[in-house]
């Protein structure tokens, strides 16, 4: 079976972020997986922003915060509530040895 990131210059990592620990969920060679791995992961049933609204966004800001908006009401209260989940998006380069 071939490799997925053979000829991929870059990826994308997925992380979770609860309370201050962050920690990696995955890490997918398109944004669609990555988004739906981050998504299913973290069961966020009504994510802040759908998949091409979040895709434009990273493309901006170089990174993308995810929460579900049925649990959390704002991005500060999903980042600095002691309760609060929210999944980080980000496009990293690949090293090769």
């Amino acid at each position: 079976m071939p490799d997925l990131f053979r000829k991929k210059k870059e990826v994308y990592l997925v992380s979770k972020r609860v309370n201050d620990s962050q920690t990696i969920v995955g890490v997918a060679p398109t944004f669609r997986a990555a988004y739906k791995v981050g998504c299913f992961n973290l069961a966020i049933s009504k994510p802040n922003f759908n998949e091409r609204q979040a895709r434009r966004k990273r493309n901006k800001d170089k990174e993308v915060w995810i929460f579900d908006y049925l649990k959390y009401q704002g991005f500060e209260e999903a980042f600095f509530s002691p309760i609060g989940e929210i999944l980080k998006i980000e496009k990293i380069p690949v090293l090769r040895a």
